[in-house]
């Protein structure tokens, strides 16, 4: 598990199929878990996580309504051996600031929310549940996703986002909430208007 995401919790779910299955942290880039800085790391201290479109479907009413699993994982170093390890987004995380000192990052609330590249209006908000595997399904409009008006492609963009209080564990000086959103994936769509079908591209 050193240096690889592969875990058999999630090989049904995140199938050679996936459409979006690259990990990410919070602010958009790449997770690596390799080394001791990697578990220390400011961007690696809320966690990174998986994606994964399983399917859609259009509503009678023009909403899309699309299935997505998502799995969440922390950079640890348990028994000299650092990898990443499956973790619920709303664990308490013990890292270290910049000075070294311990710090605790308690987790209030965690989200995935969805909106339209360039627009930015939130077109979904959805609570996370506990689990470090999970899977959400989230309505949206379809007008809302087009890529243009008659167009038959969408796409769509998820984030994950959390409150947070983060506390100085060494000094109790430092106290801060905070709300922080990890990067985003985006789904691309086909739709098909004469058999209302929509696609995962």
């Amino acid at each position: 598990m050193k240096k690889t995401l592969s875990f058999a919790l999630l090989a049904t779910l995140f199938s050679a199929q996936a459409k979006l299955n690259t990990v990410k942290v919070f602010d958009g880039s790449l997770a690596t878990c390799k080394t001791e800085k990697d578990v220390n790391e400011v961007r690696n201290q809320l966690g990174a996580y998986r994606a994964k479109a399983l399917s859609a479907t259009l509503t009678e009413n023009e909403n899309v309504q699309i299935k997505i699993a998502l799995s969440f994982l922390q950079c640890v170093n348990e028994d000299s051996k650092i990898g990443f390890k499956l973790q619920s987004p709303l664990e308490t995380i013990t890292s270290r600031s910049f000075k070294g000192d311990e710090i605790t990052i308690f987790v209030n609330k965690a989200r995935v929310k969805s909106f339209k590249d360039g627009v930015y209006s939130i077109l979904s908000n959805t609570q996370l549940d506990d689990k470090a595997v999970q899977v959400h399904t989230i309505e949206v409009p379809l007008k809302e996703i087009l890529n243009g008006e008659g167009s038959e492609h969408a796409s769509l963009d998820l984030f994950i986002q959390k409150d947070i209080k983060v506390e100085n564990t060494s000094s109790s000086e430092m106290v801060m909430e905070d709300v922080r959103s990890f990067g985003k994936f985006r789904i691309h769509l086909k739709v098909d208007s004469e058999t209302k079908k929509v696609t995962i591209k």
